[in-house]
């Protein structure tokens, strides 16, 4: 089928990094619209990210994952991410940021708060976020106070009486801003105070709890408690860090969010590191919790991306895959192994069909189960990757890519040609997973990205167009443009099998007829040329099975408003194995469709093993 611009998604000149977003009320397309705004279509519409102050970074490609709660979180290794709760007109910057708060807390002689001793006091921010619940900053630097031993009941606190309290957080997002302190003279946990909303920059009232009191209500309510560690050392009461900003892609793997893949921007110190959040805080990801692979291969290659898969999760480098997974503690308990000596071009170049993993790297494409076992796939086609006879251009894989099409149980590859002139894949190197064909499909646009979506029940794959907004593919029997859509068809390498009489050998296709005068047209190869050979008679389609072929030219030609769409041409000739002979057959199917969809049914060549 062709491809069909879809204005109820994106109208916009150019989509990118098409995603996926799964939503209650139903699927929504995640994208980046002209390179400056981060937006979604299809049940929502929302704008996320982009306008005045709120730029995203032009050329950095976007990652995104959903949490377990059904936050979607995106990165670009470039700035700042993004957290939607997939309900709200915008999304939030990633992570909620403490920053330096600078605020004083005195000393109320007289009141029955507590005793004399030394004391910690911090704050920390809230978002109570209607959908995907409460979303803390890290516990801020600590305000120490030390007063001599007194009674009980002889000392309170003053909060921001000279030096107050900060009446937003950094980004502007917090709706709340919580009191913690410890008890006298036990600094490792500390004990919520008081609650107030944003904006209140005073507390004068912390002279009612004293340190028994405070301790009694944690215990009824352990909310109210934060130890700064754990009992593993594990960070606590800090360990709503924000994530990383100069990492380019986010993996959601068990119960915890993984960031990893570097940029230009990404520092010496965290090179090919992994870090990752806390359970089921996707935004909370301290700097101790970070893991540096190890592979021990004598090639230090790049960290470009992983995915989730079955039970594992799947660290891509370029010439390598890692396996990783965890019991409880990643930090501690982490197994990290060497999967395989092939890689990945980049983090979209990857997808998963009934159960096996589809990637592309350097050498070529192949498959992948959920335990690792790897089956290269494009030895028929594996003239398109090596470097001497490619047509590829591999100057520009950073934007190549790889989606699967369940409905029609194909994988594209999708690839630039030298020829092509264009930045971004304009065709597509198509794998069907049931009978191990390849074929080339060529586009009227550059397509930046593609993802599957749920349309009226049905799932759809669409792709972000070069200069047509979001497009959906497999409709209609022609391009945008009206063009009508040129295919071809290349079988793999056949053996010619030797015999020492004059066997009948043919080609025979089966194909719906159609009502038009389409054309479709045959050739053959012989012995791994690259021209096609010419037939040797003048056949016309009255004569010829509704096939017709003229002397010296390759081209056959098959009459599709035949009834039965049955269409055969025969070659016959005696294959002595002895003989310098013809030895090998390549067949080529092409078409040239515009009204009606061409849809071929079978092709089968005799004589062949």
């Amino acid at each position: 089928g062709g491809l069909v611009v879809d204005a109820s998604h994106s109208v916009a000149a150019r989509t990118e990094d098409l995603y996926n977003c799964q939503h209650p009320l139903g699927d929504s397309l995640v994208f980046r619209s002209d390179n400056t705004t981060l937006k979604t279509a299809g049940r929502l519409s929302k704008t996320l990210k982009g306008g005045v102050g709120d730029e995203i970074e032009e050329d950095a490609p976007w990652s995104f994952a959903k949490a377990r709660n059904g936050d979607l979180i995106g990165v670009n290794g470039k700035q700042r991410g993004i957290r939607w709760n997939v309900y709200d007109d915008s999304a939030d910057k990633l992570g909620l940021n403490v920053g330096t708060p600078s605020f004083n807390v005195a000393a109320k002689v007289g009141t029955a708060a507590t005793k004399g001793g030394s004391y910690d006091m911090a704050i920390r921010f809230k978002d109570i976020d209607e959908r995907g619940g409460p979303i803390y900053s890290a516990l801020s630097a600590k305000v120490e106070l030390s007063f001599a031993l007194q009674e009980e009941n002889n000392l309170g606190f003053n909060w921001g009486s000279t030096n107050a309290i900060p009446s937003a957080d950094p980004d502007g997002r917090a709706t709340h801003v919580e009191l913690w302190r410890t008890a006298a003279d036990a600094p490792g946990v500390f004990y919520l105070i008081h609650t107030m909303t944003i904006g209140t920059t005073t507390y004068t009232s912390d002279t009612s709890l004293t340190d028994t009191a405070l301790i009694d209500a944690a215990v009824a309510d352990p909310d109210k408690r934060l130890s700064v560690v754990d009992p593993f050392g594990n960070l606590i009461a800090r360990r709503q860090e924000t994530p990383p900003e100069d990492k380019a892609v986010v993996v959601w793997f068990q119960d915890r969010m993984f960031y990893m893949a570097d940029t230009a921007d990404t520092t010496t110190a965290t090179r090919n590191q992994i870090f990752y959040s806390h359970p089921d805080e996707p935004e909370s990801v301290p700097s101790t919790n970070v893991i540096t692979p190890q592979e021990n291969t004598g090639d230090d290659d790049d960290i470009i991306g992983g995915f989730a898969f079955g039970s594992l999760m799947y660290i891509l480098k370029k010439r390598h895959i890692l396996s990783m997974s965890f019991a409880r503690q990643p930090r501690i308990d982490a197994n990290v192994r060497l999967i395989a000596k092939r890689g990945a071009l980049n983090y979209k170049s990857w997808d998963i069909l009934e159960g096996v993993a589809y990637l592309m790297d350097q050498s070529g494409c192949y498959a992948m189960t959920p335990s690792g076992g790897i089956t290269p796939i494009s030895e028929p086609i594996q003239d398109v990757f090596r470097l001497a006879t490619s047509p590829l251009d591999f100057s520009k894989t950073i934007d190549w890519f790889v989606k699967a099409d369940p409905r029609h149980e194909i994988v594209r590859f999708h690839v630039n040609y030298t020829t092509d002139g264009v930045n971004y894949p304009k065709r597509a190197l198509c794998y069907h997973i049931r009978n191990n064909a390849w074929w080339t499909e060529k586009y009227h646009e550059a397509l930046t990205s593609a993802a599957r979506t749920e349309i009226d029940g049905q799932q759809e794959l669409m792709a972000g167009g070069a200069s047509s907004g979001t497009l959906r593919m497999n409709q209609g029997t022609v391009d945008p443009s009206s063009a009508a859509i040129v295919w071809t068809y290349k079988s793999k390498i056949l053996r010619i099998a030797p015999a020492n009489q004059q066997d009948m050998r043919r080609v025979s296709v089966v194909s719906k007829p159609t009502s038009a005068s389409d054309s479709m047209t045959l050739k053959t190869y012989h012995n791994r040329s690259a021209t096609a050979t010419n037939w040797g008679l003048t056949v016309p389609t009255a004569e010829g099975a509704g096939v017709s072929t003229t002397a010296g030219n390759a081209s056959a030609t098959l009459d599709q408003t035949k009834a039965d769409g049955h269409h055969q041409i025969r070659f016959d000739s005696l294959k002595d194995d002895h003989v310098e002979v013809d030895r090998y057959l390549e067949v080529e199917l092409s078409g040239s469709q515009s009204s009606e969809a061409h849809e071929v049914y079978e092709i089968t060549v005799d004589g062949v093993s």
